[in-house]
């Protein structure tokens, strides 16, 4: 298992409580901002092993986002998700959790 950002949609359980989608892929989750973005999304920091990463990856209601240390840019859902807290098309993950954490300090927790 490892920690993972992941953009995802919720829905409401049974108990009428917001759940992340990708809460069904993995386990122990923190949701700094619930929902983020007028579609209902929001970054999810979730421990998930490689097989669920794999599931999460088919499920359209879910972007896995790159490593934190991966240079390559955040998803543009992400980016768009996050504009209005300072995130711009072309930043790594790890810049865009930085810029987010300077609003929202959860966003620089990297461990569950």
């Amino acid at each position: 298992m490892q920690p993972r950002w992941i953009l995802s949609q919720f829905y409401r359980d049974s108990a009428n409580r917001l759940v992340p989608v990708v809460a069904d892929y993995g386990g122990n989750y923190l949701v700094p901002t619930n929902p983020a973005a007028d579609s209902g999304s929001a970054l999810v920091l979730i421990n998930i092993d490689s097989h669920q990463i794999d599931a999460a990856k088919q499920d359209p209601r879910l972007v896995v986002c790159p490593l934190v240390f991966d240079p390559s840019p955040a998803p543009a859902a992400v980016i768009s998700a996050y504009a209005s807290m300072g995130a711009v098309s072309g930043m790594s993950m790890g810049a865009l959790l930085a810029t987010l954490a300077a609003a929202e300090p959860v966003f620089g927790v990297q461990y569950l």
